[in-house]
């Protein structure tokens, strides 16, 4: 079963995936959209206020990573 199947953005028909990102281009975080969307058989009006997205997945990761481990004692210094 799919999800569900986005029709309009405040009015403005979603035809395809550039037509959402044109809606959500133009609003901001704060901005509430009334979203129109196909769910089973009936249409759905969503009220939907928009937020900050977060953190980069790869900004994510970095920050999940390992502490870097100390060089022995016996090792030569590094260099930048």
């Amino acid at each position: 079963m799919l999800g569900d199947v986005i029709l309009s953005v405040d009015g403005a028909k979603v035809g395809g995936a550039s037509d959402l990102y044109r809606a959500l281009d133009r609003r901001g975080v704060g901005d509430a959209l009334d979203v129109e969307v196909l769910r089973a058989d009936s249409t759905l009006h969503l009220s939907i206020v928009l937020e900050a997205s977060p953190a980069p997945a790869a900004a994510a990761l970095a920050a999940a990573a390992p502490p870097t481990l100390p060089a022995p004692p016996d090792a030569p210094p590094s260099t930048p």
